[in-house]
């Protein structure tokens, strides 16, 4: 069942090859020429200043945009031209750097959105609740329960409207419906911003964890270096809709380039903010 299935590539191959990609909006080009890799069964972050262009790759690699050159190929398979809901299917999910959750439904309904994409029963049984139907919604149910909703700690707020929920547990619950999808590869947008230490601490962990447990594949858009230093095995850098440079966390952090695009400004701010701040 997808919900319970590792990646299938095995660790060190590319599950993710993105070549030559452009992307334009009228006039302005968002995405130039970028090409990159993923290895499969890791954790790569994706890094650059604001207006980089990272969510907008984000958006290319998820089918929300269509580059007009390029290609992207997943698990050996070009998805350029596939509807998202096919690369759905095909194991590529992911979160939102604003949540987008459905305020109005409890957190077990939002979740269960993320893993109707695997349900194979028709829409008049779907309807009715019959016989099919009704066999998957409790099959479903079960693997939810063990796959997703007791690894992420939510037991206590299913039956929870999500507007209810402080920032820190919105955040949990748009995790848990991606991973009811059964990714092979998750596309994480900025997955600890706006949350204090503690919850920023704890959803690390939780990435971390799940990544190991599952073997699935990450790759993470993050503006907190330090997060982004330890949980990840590769860093690639946009600046300006271009790839700069990519490597280990440790290569990157040395990189003149790097340094002067990004993380120079990035350790200024964080220094201006902690002046003004204080200790938390």
């Amino acid at each position: 069942m997808p919900l319970a299935n590792p990646a299938e590539a095995g660790h060190g191959e590319n599950l993710l090859e993105v070549d030559n990609l452009c992307l334009r909006f009228g006039g302005l080009t968002v995405l130039d020429a970028v090409s990159l890799r993923v290895p499969a069964g890791g954790i790569t972050a994706l890094i650059g200043p604001n207006g980089a262009g990272k969510s907008s790759l984000f958006n290319a690699i998820s089918g929300c945009y269509r580059p007009q050159v390029g290609t992207i190929t997943f698990a050996g398979r070009e998805i350029t031209r596939l509807p998202t809901s096919r690369r759905a299917a095909l194991g590529v999910a992911r979160t939102f750097q604003n949540i987008a959750l459905f305020p109005g439904l409890t957190v077990l309904d939002n979740i269960k959105l993320g893993s109707h994409v695997h349900l194979h029963t028709g829409l008049l049984a779907a309807g009715f609740y019959l016989g099919r139907a009704r066999r998957e919604e409790l099959r479903l149910h079960t693997e939810l329960e063990r796959d997703v909703i007791d690894q992420l700690g939510i037991r206590d707020i299913l039956r929870v409207p999500v507007a209810t929920l402080p920032y820190g547990q919105q955040k949990r619950v748009e995790l848990a419906r991606a991973l009811a999808m059964g990714p092979r590869l998750l596309l994480l947008d900025e997955p600890v911003a706006g949350m204090n230490r503690p919850d920023r601490a704890e959803m690390v962990r939780l990435i971390r964890n799940l990544q190991q447990q599952r073997g699935m594949t990450v790759l993470l858009v993050e503006h907190d270096m330090g997060v982004v230093m330890d949980i990840s095995e590769q860093v690639i850098v946009l600046d300006f809709g271009r790839v700069i440079t990519a490597g280990t966390p440790a290569a990157v952090r040395e990189d003149a380039a790097v340094i002067a695009a990004y993380l120079g400004t990035e350790a200024q701010q964080s220094q201006h903010g902690a002046d003004e701040q204080g200790p938390s």
